[in-house]
């Protein structure tokens, strides 16, 4: 049903290079013109938004993009846009004028539209992007909520809600059923803050395991991790307000409550009154929902944990063990044999100049984009190993064989003669094989 209402060309937008930009831009809009107090902006006043976006945003622009520090400006009249001083630059006006493109673009792919009131031209955002765009900005919200006082605010208000009873006649004593319905939104909201802090946990180990120097690892892992505000929020939600603190206790009010008829009966009722249900049966349905949403919810929310605390572990752990090769590698034959690891590094990229590179597992895998590896190599305490992943194929065999059927090794002592004809020979006829995809 939403589709019916977006133009077709709609999700250009982030289809684009600059798909950032139209996001935030749409988001400030959103929030500035079209929440709250009812506004409508002129098109300058748009512009003038899109713009103030790109000011603060630098970095959703590319080098060929950049504006430099870029002046204010303030809407001056109906047809035009002025800065607050009298410099003139070729970088605002650029600027400006590429503001006026994008607001030119949101109109064309229907995410903004124009109305004339007499002599008056507004802006206004149609209903579908509307929909859309606060279902975004509520996603954006939730990534960054702050949800250390959510589970005790959950518990409070089923707690209120229990004690009603068809004696309760005081209007704003009956209005608190509704609580039921917040609680409710507060459990889903909570359970996508917690997925989204899984997916970024995820996002995170790629990005720190896909970095290709130790220094760059560990740079990832301290930019993207330590300080990241999902695991800050989860940090404290660890502590006092952890949900094992109040998981039986709001799953015990949850099944109270749906097994006493009288205060189910009061909320149906102000289900109706509140519009929230059309009818008494149907608002039985959505407050047995409700409740078994609420109840299942931090029934089962443990294995959601069990999987978060695995995934920290796990990155924590492979960032150690980083740290620990890092240090021995500055005493021992990885110190040592720099030379050697960069001279296999040059070799391998000369004879395969297409080749792509991956660090996994703290060692480096070199292969061809989407089509799996074909060689990997990692340092001992004193050698250097090279792993052919189709090493029987090979012509010769290398020397040392493997518990898996295909794979090869050669070893390569700090101090042995390199044959580089012969090693050359291998990368060649390796990269011509099937990858091993891991």
């Amino acid at each position: 049903m939403l589709f019916r209402y977006l133009d077709d060309d709609a999700f250009l937008a982030f289809s684009r290079e600059h798909k950032h930009l139209y996001a935030a831009c749409l988001l400030d809009l959103h929030e500035r013109f079209f929440t709250g107090v009812p506004a409508f902006p002129t098109p300058q006043e748009a512009t003038h938004a899109i713009y103030d976006v790109m000011r603060a945003h630098p970095a959703l622009w590319s080098e060929s993009d950049d504006f430099g520090e870029l002046p204010d400006v303030i809407s001056a009249g109906r047809r035009r846009i002025k800065r607050t001083s009298a410099i003139t630059t070729e970088e605002a006006d650029k600027a400006l004028l590429i503001a006026h493109q994008i607001y030119g673009r949101l109109l064309g792919w229907g995410w903004l539209e124009e109305e004339e009131y007499g002599l008056r031209v507004t802006v206004d955002m149609p209903m579908g992007p509307l929909l859309v765009i606060q279902r975004l900005s509520n996603l954006n919200k939730d990534v960054s909520q702050r949800f250390g006082g959510l589970i005790v605010t959950v518990r409070l208000n089923l707690e209120a809600v229990e004690k009603l009873s068809p004696d309760t006649t005081d209007r704003k004593q009956r209005e608190v059923a509704l609580a039921l319905r917040e609680a409710r939104n507060q459990v889903d909201q909570f359970t996508r803050s917690l997925r989204a802090i899984l997916s970024d946990l995820k996002r995170i180990r790629r990005t720190v395991m896909d970095s290709k120097t130790v220094g760059d690892r560990l740079e990832a892992f301290f930019e993207e991790f330590v300080e990241q505000l999902l695991l800050k929020d989860f940090e404290s939600i660890l502590t006092f307000n952890h949900p094992y603190r109040f998981r039986d206790a709001i799953v015990d009010l949850a099944r109270r409550i749906a097994h006493t008829p009288a205060t189910m009966q009061v909320l149906s009722e102000e289900y109706v009154a509140a519009s929230i249900s059309h009818s008494m049966m149907e608002a039985a349905q959505d407050v047995e929902g409700d409740l078994l949403a609420i109840e299942t919810t931090f029934g089962q929310i443990g294995e959601m944990f069990e999987r978060i605390e695995s995934f920290r572990r796990q990155l924590e752990q492979r960032v150690r063990n980083t740290i620990k090769y890092a240090e021995r590698g500055t005493q021992g034959l990885v110190g040592r044999a720099g030379d050697l690891v960069r001279r296999l590094d040059g070799l391998i990229v000369r004879t395969v100049p297409d080749v792509h590179k991956a660090v996994k597992w703290n060692q480096p895998f070199y292969g061809h984009e989407g089509e799996g590896w074909f060689l990997a190599f990692r340092c001992y305490a004193k050698y250097v190993q090279l792993q052919f992943f189709r090493g029987t194929s090979l012509d010769p065999v290398p020397p040392k064989a493997s518990k898996h059927d295909e794979v090869r090794y050669l070893d390569i002592q700090e101090d042995d003669d390199l044959d580089e004809d012969r090693l050359v020979s291998w990368i060649a006829q390796a990269s011509n094989l099937p990858g091993e995809r891991l």
